[in-house]
């Protein structure tokens, strides 16, 4: 099966975390379990929707018990456009095995120690977890039909600092996070590091592409202003050439208003560097300004002769 989701890449990566450790392999399994279709003494049953989900259970099974413990595989089923795989073990002398393996000490032991908590975390994210590929919102979640066995994970992340919360969704029991350093903290807790890092790398591709936009749209509106401005400029100076002849008025207000005619992108500061005698901006926008009252002048003097 190819890995394609951003969820499967990180399950992908916990399965070479969970591997090196036999510590790991043994808190991971309970999780698998737990958080599994079913774990009860009269029948473990384990599905995914990821065929490979269910080989690295059996692996991690077989390992463990030596081969004392064989789950049974059933028969791939087809729900929606999905296939579903699983397997089961319902034999009483190796579900005695198993419960035996995992018996109440070494249960507590799993939900206390930091190493082997972050191992169970994991195996539980395989079965029941999924989080969103970086490129889209920041969202991670558990999904369990069991409201303690969800406790218990908000539990484990509460403990590692994460502000993670529950919902209920379709009789399911929903602990999810939707802040980006919760999740790269989780991610890191469970094994997932080159994951992690692929968000950070993402979140700092979003910042300067943000930026980047930010700025991009600043310049569009900046040279939106520019040239409606300089169509009004010009218009008024026009209005003033028709009516008195731009020979008529100032050399300053003659010289600004020929280079804003000749240069309609020009910005202020850059006409006023184009002047014989350079000035300011505001020096050009003071000249302009007068200009554009005797236009007004003109205009009102016309309508007062209808």
């Amino acid at each position: 099966m190819i890995f394609i989701s951003f969820s499967n890449e990180v399950k992908k990566e916990i399965f070479s975390f969970i591997e090196k450790n036999d510590e790991r392999k043994f808190a991971c399994l309970y999780g698998i379990m737990l958080y599994g279709k079913n774990m009860s003494t009269e029948l473990v049953s384990v599905q995914s929707e990821n065929s490979e989900i269910i080989s690295f259970a059996e692996n991690l099974i077989d390992e463990l018990f030596q081969g004392r413990v064989k789950p049974q595989r059933n028969p791939e089923r087809k729900i929606k456009n999905s296939l579903l795989y699983s397997f089961v073990i319902d034999d009483r002398r190796e579900l005695s095995e198993i419960f035996d393996f995992y018996e109440t000490e070494k249960r507590e032991k799993i939900l206390v120690s930091r190493n082997l908590k972050s191992a169970f975390l994991a195996g539980a994210f395989i079965i029941c977890g999924s989080v969103n590929s970086p490129d889209k919102e920041y969202h991670l979640e558990f999904k369990t039909s069991d409201e303690t066995k969800a406790q218990i994970i908000l539990d484990i992340l509460s403990g590692i600092g994460s502000k993670a919360k529950i919902s209920e969704r379709k009789n399911n029991h929903i602990v999810y996070l939707k802040d980006s350093e919760s999740i790269e903290d989780i991610l890191t807790y469970i094994g997932a590091k080159q994951c992690t890092l692929e968000i950070m790398n993402v979140k700092i591709e979003k910042t300067f592409r943000n930026r980047a936009n930010r700025m991009r749209n600043c310049d569009t509106a900046n040279i939106g202003r520019t040239v409606n401005a300089s169509l009004l400029q010009t218009e008024d100076i026009l209005t003033v050439d028709k009516a008195i002849g731009l020979e008529n008025i100032p050399d300053e207000l003659r010289e600004v208003a020929m280079i804003r005619l000749d240069n309609s992108d020009m910005t202020l500061r850059e006409i006023g560097e184009s002047l014989e005698n350079p000035i300011s901006r505001s020096g050009v926008n003071h000249r302009l300004k007068r200009i554009s009252e005797m236009a007004k002048q003109i205009r009102s003097e016309k309508n007062e002769q209808k």
